[in-house]
């Protein structure tokens, strides 16, 4: 299966969301907004968090 990660253009927190090939969505890509580290929250649909991605 193949995934795609579509940014949002106004979005608080660099928000993103991940669909497949017909354009239905995976997964959200969640955002801080003032973040040192940049971390980025990966949930599924219903807003659970299944991990976080930070930058070093």
């Amino acid at each position: 299966m193949r995934v795609y990660i579509k940014n949002k253009v106004w979005s608080w927190g660099c928000g993103s969301s991940v669909v497949d090939e017909n354009k239905n969505a995976v997964y959200q890509v969640k955002g801080k907004v003032f973040s040192i580290t940049h971390k980025k929250f990966v949930c599924d649909m219903n807003g659970k968090k299944l991990f976080t991605i930070r930058n070093k």
